[in-house]
């Protein structure tokens, strides 16, 4: 099924609840689920109005061709199975969102960046990820990382971080600067070419670097000058 700018917002705003076409996307469950199995986004999708949405996102073998942005707004859970975002990128900004999950083979090949919003939890795994993934600023309850999941590099600036779980993955770069973390776990099946800390505080900070090829701390006099509480390093 063919999805448009129009009919998504329409949809996650309950308008199609009762549509001869729709209406079998709708789960009434304790949240609310919209449901999206083997649907097509082939143009620009942005939504940018700052209202508490309703329901809980499910895209189950979905195709994106174009730029996905999200911007303001209240979301429940929104979550991405097997689903590819082939060309345009996937942007977050502002706004409070309940939980982003990528799992069971989810191909992002553009870049996926989160700016300045609020998230309980930002949970990948067994998901490809061609380039960076980019978390600037705002707040993070907990960010995991699990399973086969690749991406080029994971970026962690400004912001501040309750919990950092990586335990599985392959991955070029892992960068932190200028954020507030108050832990930072990595561990187990990781491969993790360079670990990069240039600035921010780092209250507790532990590296299982079996597969860590190179970890370096660069301090950078034009930022916020770095903190490290705890670090501990494991089978160096």
């Amino acid at each position: 099924m063919k999805i448009s700018q129009h009919i998504f917002k329409q949809l996650l705003k309950g308008a199609l609840s009762n549509h001869q076409v729709y209406s079998s996307m709708y789960v009434h469950e304790n949240p609310p689920r919209l449901i999206f199995n083997d649907c097509l986004f082939a143009e620009d999708i942005h939504l940018n109005e700052e209202i508490v949405y309703p329901y809980q996102l499910d895209f189950f073998g979905c195709r994106f061709e174009k730029n996905l942005r999200i911007e303001y707004g209240t979301f429940p859970e929104i979550s991405f199975s097997g689903t590819e975002f082939s060309s345009g990128s996937f942007t977050i900004s502002n706004g409070h969102y309940a939980g982003i999950n990528f799992h069971s083979g989810c191909k992002v090949e553009n870049y996926f960046s989160i700016h300045s919003a609020e998230i309980e939890k930002l949970y990948i795994s067994n998901s490809t990820f061609t380039n960076s993934v980019s978390l600037f600023d705002g707040k993070y309850k907990k960010v995991e990382i699990s399973g086969s999941v690749s991406m080029a590099h994971l970026f962690f600036r400004k912001g501040i971080y309750e919990l950092v779980r990586i335990n599985g993955g392959k991955m070029e770069g892992l960068y932190f600067s200028e954020g507030e973390f108050k832990e930072v776990l990595v561990y187990g099946l990781v491969e993790i070419a360079t670990v990069h800390i240039s600035s921010g505080i780092l209250r507790q900070i532990y590296l299982d670097a079996v597969n860590l090829r190179q970890l370096t701390v660069k301090l950078y006099e034009k930022v916020k000058p770095l903190q490290i509480g705890h670090l501990e390093l494991s089978q160096m």
